[in-house]
């Protein structure tokens, strides 16, 4: 059985049987290429094991969206920073004392900070709304079983926009409406709860998340610096988030704001030193959740204690979450895709010292990456091995009936024999100009070719393919 090749076809020998480069799959997919950009707009970036044919009239648009991803990860981490701020500084401050404008394009011209900040939320606003219809015209790619596994370039409008209203459509739909805007009218004083909205738009974060996967699949030898990354960058926004709601609550019941001289008992602040306020804020936040406690900056009122009690909860919470996952990144890999490492380690070790050459590495390389798309090993012979007989035949039924049933010599046999013919049957990976038999040699075996195309050549001609 003879899998699909990548590999560009060449002048073959005479008398050889050659895998050509136009496996069904590239041949058959011409058209769909070619009209690529009537369907979707935005291709993203070659996985591994796919055919690097299929991302030479796309290489701007993954390139393209790579960047984009970077720029709405960063628009949300600025979210994940502004909005809590605005609930826990700002919204209960008089205007002048308040960093961010309840109403950012009232004040835009009117100083420096004013304008920079109602640009930036103008910025944040228009690219989640970009982003959510691009999102509708982005492709994306997915393992497929059949035949064998290998990737699928998902690029019809109709399947993409199906499969984006089924996940992360009303997601990005609740986090992109522009709620802080509520504040430019002149809301009742009972209506001012409606500013809360503004959090909604921390559901966004879940693309930070999705960065994170794509990273750790890209570059999984560097998981441990990444990790670290995000282990920091949550500490840093859990902290953050608690020292809104402690300034808060300290603002609200004239607490520990108060015995901090940042504001009166008659409830008007001392200062404008916003900078001073924070770093007070989340020097407690980060204390308390550490659950070390110095006692210089203490709770005073009853919800500032509950609030203490919460943190302190949350801040145990968040401790054994990280422990658990470091362990988790330690020993939780799974062993198939250690197998998997192994072998490119040593496959690369190999071709080093034995000083290969490049056309030849490249081509090695492509074997593996047609074998192992999903870059993962399994101990097939070990599994089978540990089966008994009865059941080891029904699994290889089962991954080899596509081709009893296709292959019209098999039409005619009985059930019996057909799970034998399974039962002996073996995958075999061969890329492009890689000879399969020659004209003379002693045939040992019967090629089927379940996934991809083959060529007969005979006197540098070719005379007839195979496809599948």
């Amino acid at each position: 059985m003879v899998q699909k090749t990548f590999a560009e076809e060449t002048n073959a020998p005479r008398g050889a049987a050659w895998m050509d480069e136009k496996s069904e799959e590239e041949e058959g997919s011409e058209q769909q290429r070619a009209g690529c950009y009537q369907k979707a707009w935005i291709y993203p970036e070659l996985p591994w094991g796919a055919p690097p044919s299929w991302n030479e009239n796309h290489l701007f648009s993954s390139k393209f969206l790579a960047i984009w991803e970077c720029l709405t990860c960063m628009a949300c981490l600025y979210i994940a920073f502004i909005v809590p701020y605005l609930a826990g500084f700002d919204d209960h401050k008089a205007e002048q004392y308040a960093l961010f404008k309840r109403c950012g394009i009232k004040y835009a011209g009117q100083d420096v900070y004013g304008t920079l900040f109602a640009l930036i939320d103008l910025t944040c606003d228009v690219m989640f709304v970009v982003d959510l219809i691009l999102n509708f015209h982005i492709a994306y790619w997915k393992i497929d079983n059949r035949g064998r596994e290998h990737w699928v370039l998902v690029d019809d409008l109709k399947t993409i926009r199906s499969q984006y209203l089924r996940t992360n459509f009303l997601t990005d739909l609740v986090g992109v409406l522009p709620w802080q805007y509520l504040d430019c009218a002149e809301l009742p004083t009972n209506f001012k709860i409606l500013r809360l909205f503004r959090l909604l738009k921390l559901f966004r974060l879940y693309r930070l998340r999705r960065a994170i996967k794509l990273i750790y699949f890209k570059y999984p030898r560097s998981v441990f610096f990444f990790t670290g990354i995000e282990l920091f960058v949550s500490m840093f926004l859990v902290a953050h988030w608690l020292c809104c709601a402690w300034f808060y609550v300290g603002v609200k019941t004239k607490g520990w704001v108060v015995a901090q001289h940042i504001m009166d008992e008659n409830g008007e602040f001392v200062s404008d030193d916003l900078l001073y306020q924070w770093v007070t804020s989340i020097y407690w936040a980060i204390t308390t959740m550490t659950t070390i406690g110095y006692g210089d900056i203490s709770a005073t009122t009853e919800q500032e204690r509950e609030l203490a009690c919460l943190v302190m909860v949350i801040g145990c919470a968040f401790f054994a979450w990280s422990t658990g996952k470091i362990t988790q990144m330690l020993t939780d890999q799974k062993r198939c895709q250690i197998r998997f490492r192994d072998k490119l380690d040593e496959l690369s070790g190999f071709v080093k010292a034995r000083d290969l050459p490049e056309e030849l590495v490249q081509q090695i390389k492509s074997f593996y990456m047609l074998k192992f798309p999903a870059m993962r090993i399994f101990d097939e012979d070990a599994i089978f091995a540990d089966l008994p007989s009865g059941l080891s035949k029904a699994v290889k039924v089962e991954l080899f009936k596509d081709i009893v049933l296709q292959c019209p010599l098999f039409h005619a046999v009985e059930r019996s024999i057909a799970i034998e013919i399974c039962s002996c049957l073996k995958q075999v990976y061969v890329t492009g100009d890689v000879e399969i038999t020659s004209e003379g040699e002693i045939a040992d075996a019967m090629y089927i070719v379940r996934f991809g195309l083959v060529g007969l050549w005979v006197h540098g001609q070719e005379i007839s393919v195979a496809r599948r």
